[in-house]
């Protein structure tokens, strides 16, 4: 008597884990994962994505310093979180008119990066997504970018002017630098820029994380009678600032504000009360504080030993 073998519910638990289990595509050195691509294990070079795919997932091609170029075809909306971060020898990139979304870190430390033409309809640039891209030249703000993170464009040592393209209600360039739209807030100095003084515009009311970082050139700051705060890292890593003026509208000067600004030598305070944190002057070791007697300056100056 033969024993009769449960095919039908061995076949439905095969088809069960077929759809339970995501799909994996291996083809020409890229792994696709439900449509994105998240690894790559080519031989680097002038590389094209596949397009059966519509995102470049997390860190896919983190720190690969063999691919020289990248193009990215119709399709794609997303690059996500540090896809390309680290890729230091990525000269170019050439992104989709369908991309929309530029994730955190997505294209930090592309040291060789020279320029990336963003299309038209990205509305979103991640916190870091172009940090540390030191031969970036030029980069034009689309009309629909609603959004830009913190320290998106510093230490992108060649950028010497942002350009805004016209009709973008969220942000815009006054003398190459970048600010939203209404004027209240500096987002980014081009640290690449060769002047050796600005004037912030009257208006401005927060300078913010990481807007002046790296800005080599910069000898003196003139600080608008409206600005409120200095965000976290704001006038980190200027190593010509020398003085500067904090204006009696300033409530507030945040952790790192002035970080290894080696050679700044005077800080004149003109608000009393002015909050200044523990940490805002770490690595500059020369500073002097100017201020009245009995004022939060002269007290947070005592417990610093400045």
């Amino acid at each position: 008597m033969h024993t009769k073998l449960p095919y039908a519910p061995l076949f439905t638990l095969l088809l069960l884990l077929l759809f339970l289990c995501p799909e994996k595509v291996l083809a020409d050195d890229f792994q696709i994962t439900d449509e994105i691509v998240t690894a790559y294990y080519g031989p680097g070079g002038d590389i094209t994505l596949p397009s059966n795919a519509f995102k470049v997932g997390t860190t896919a091609f983190l720190n690969n310093t063999e691919i020289t170029s990248v193009t990215i075809p119709e399709g794609y909306h997303t690059i996500a979180e540090g896809a390309f971060d680290g890729c230091s020898n990525l000269k170019s990139v050439s992104l989709p008119d369908t991309l929309e979304t530029i994730e955190k870190f997505a294209f930090a430390r592309c040291a060789s990066l020279e320029s990336c033409y963003l299309p038209r309809h990205v509305s979103s640039i991640g916190n870091g997504a172009f940090r540390e891209c030191h031969a970036l030249t030029f980069l034009e703000i689309p009309e629909i970018t609603d959004f830009i993170g913190e320290g998106c464009f510093c230490y992108c040592d060649s950028l010497d002017r942002f350009s805004v393209v016209s009709g973008n209600t969220s942000f815009c360039e006054r003398e190459g630098v970048l600010f939203t739209a209404d004027m209240k807030m500096l987002i980014q100095y081009p640290c690449g820029s060769r002047a050796e003084s600005y004037t912030v515009p009257a208006g401005v009311e927060t300078i913010c994380r990481n807007a002046f970082t790296h800005a080599r050139s910069l000898r003196e700051v003139r600080l608008a009678d409206t600005v409120r705060e200095l965000k976290s890292f704001a006038f980190s890593s200027c190593p010509s600032l020398i003085e500067i003026e904090l204006p009696a509208s300033l409530e507030h000067v945040s952790e790192y504000a002035f970080k290894n600004v080696s050679n700044l030598c005077r800080v004149y305070i003109k608000n009393n009360a002015m909050k200044i944190d523990p940490a805002a002057f770490i690595g500059a070791p020369s500073v002097v504080l100017y201020g009245e007697h009995g004022s939060e300056a002269e007290s947070y100056a005592r417990k610093q030993n400045i």
